[in-house]
């Protein structure tokens, strides 16, 4: 569902203040918004109640308070991401965010069939945005060709049919997983 407006998409969550099980999957290319997204759903929701759990495979490259990226490590940082994810779904309340560019379904698959296992309801949130305003807008410095890379597989018809496809397979064997798409301007 397209979103138009922050009003917009918040009307289509619905009420889960008490639904500690809820994993949003951020979708969208750096300077998209997603981390501060990340902050608005939790404080839309839990207002400053109960501890949000962010897996992010930034915070790998995060090293005396500054990001220092290194391309050849982001298998790791993945890797790392996704245990973070597990040790913390495993033990703490939540709500979890994982807060990525997930540009692929392989990247999302494993969040999205985790999350399922323990009955969460899911939220894959997209957030669109072009290329000339991802360049401006991302704090990482990656570089204008894999910004394009990236927007190809996110806007890409194939992969968001395969995407809906995923996730309506997955809703219906198990409730509450649904997707959204909001422009960011």
């Amino acid at each position: 569902m397209d979103c138009t407006s922050k009003e917009h998409f918040f009307s289509k969550l619905p009420l889960l203040k008490h639904a500690q099980r809820a994993v949003f999957i951020m979708r969208g290319l750096p300077g998209s918004g997603k981390s501060t997204m990340v902050k608005e759903i939790h404080d839309f929701y839990w207002n400053g109640v109960g501890q949000a759990v962010v897996a992010s495979a930034d915070d790998y490259f995060m090293l005396d308070g500054r990001y220092q990226y290194d391309p050849k490590k982001i298998g790791q940082a993945h890797k790392w991401c996704m245990a973070k994810f597990l040790s913390n779904f495993k033990e703490a309340p939540g709500p979890y965010f994982v807060d990525n560019t997930n540009t692929s379904i392989e990247e999302l698959r494993k969040y999205v069939v985790l999350a399922k296992a323990y009955s969460s309801f899911v939220y894959v949130i997209t957030l669109d945005i072009d290329i000339e305003t991802s360049v401006k807008r991302n704090t990482h410095n990656v570089p204008k060709s894999v910004i394009e890379s990236m927007f190809s597989r996110i806007v890409d018809a194939d992969v968001n049919d395969k995407l809906v496809h995923f996730l309506e397979t997955q809703a219906s064997r198990i409730q509450h997983v649904r997707h959204l798409r909001l422009v960011t301007l």
